[in-house]
């Protein structure tokens, strides 16, 4: 009977990718496509460190910028001022007019930082968490793109989602996870069908966002510790304009 459920899966798993999948159409910059002005976070100490701004950890020193992607995707760090946030009670931290964010303390609320560049206002989410592991990689696919707006998930030895972090322009990976976490997934409703299939390889094997318990395992964390995942791989729906080939069946699934 496992047998025959396995085969199953794999059935419905096929059929899939050969429609491109399930989840969003379309999807939210999936893919660089340059040409955007918006305010990204960074780490103080390391400029262009991009990292994800709802995956701040305690005792960081962030700066926000507002940063320009030319069509060719290279990156421009415009001249901001006037920066603010909804967390008025610096209950996470303080914020300098500059855009320099001293996290202190964690908290379950999200708020925002905004900033004037070119006499524009840009907006920016925030999440300060405690200190946990931190895990680093770039997502690109299959073609070499750079995958960004791509939302990676992580999953305890229940399989319970314990942390996200969705992918910079450039397709970096930053993330707080904590240390309980065994493995990861991506969100499928960020994939844009369009773009990609619903699998990726990591690693030596392939897995797929279209079966819930598909997921890649992760390498022993350590709280305090930054592990880099190095490249995760999505498969590309298209090459040069032309439709790819379905790809193989995930051979990771556990």
């Amino acid at each position: 009977m496992k047998k025959y459920y396995s085969l199953l899966l794999l059935a419905v798993f096929i059929l899939a990718i050969a429609c491109g999948g399930g989840g969003a159409s379309g999807g939210t910059n999936t893919t660089t496509t340059g040409g955007v002005t918006k305010a990204e976070a960074v780490l103080a100490s390391t400029p262009g460190q991009i990292i994800d701004a709802k995956n701040i950890q305690a005792g960081q020193t962030i700066q926000f910028e507002v940063v320009n992607y030319s069509s060719t995707n290279v990156r421009t760090v415009l001249a901001s001022s006037n920066w603010t946030t909804t967390d008025n009670g610096a209950s996470v931290g303080t914020l300098s007019s500059s855009g320099v964010l001293s996290a202190t303390a964690p908290a379950a609320s999200v708020f925002t930082a905004t900033g004037t560049a070119n006499g524009q206002q840009y907006s920016i989410s925030y999440l300060v968490k405690p200190v946990q592991a931190t895990v680093t990689g770039t997502v690109i696919d299959s073609n070499g793109n750079p995958a960004s707006g791509v939302t990676v998930n992580f999953f305890n030895s229940a399989g319970n989602k314990v942390s996200a972090a969705t992918t910079a322009q450039n397709g970096s990976l930053w993330a707080a996870v904590p240390a309980s976490a065994k493995s990861f997934n991506l969100e499928k409703a960020t994939l844009s069908t369009t773009l990609y299939f619903k699998s990726f390889v990591f690693g030596p094997h392939r897995y797929t966002a279209l079966i819930a318990t598909c997921n890649a395992p992760l390498p022993v964390l350590a709280t305090g510790v930054t592990t880099n995942l190095s490249v995760i791989t999505i498969d590309a729906a298209m090459t040069l304009g032309q439709h790819n080939a379905p790809p193989p069946p995930p051979d990771g699934c556990s």
